[in-house]
């Protein structure tokens, strides 16, 4: 009986040792997914002369035809 009890509690502790790293990696493994473009865009017409930051920011990776 003692070997069942010793065995579920090291499966226990392996299991939530498991959940807690796939928690912590979980948001370090979706980081990749995200692309950021950074641009300036230059005012014409009514707006002639301004220069306006621009930031995209895309949740999966943008294609090479895109």
């Amino acid at each position: 009986m003692q070997i069942r009890t010793r065995v579920s509690r090291v499966a226990a502790i392996g299991l939530v040792t498991l959940g807690v790293i796939l928690i912590w990696e979980g948001p370090a493994l979706a980081r990749d997914r995200y692309e950021t473009i950074d641009a300036q865009a230059f005012g014409t017409g009514t707006q002639m002369g301004a220069n306006i930051g621009v930031t995209l920011n895309t949740n999966s990776p943008l294609q090479p035809t895109e």
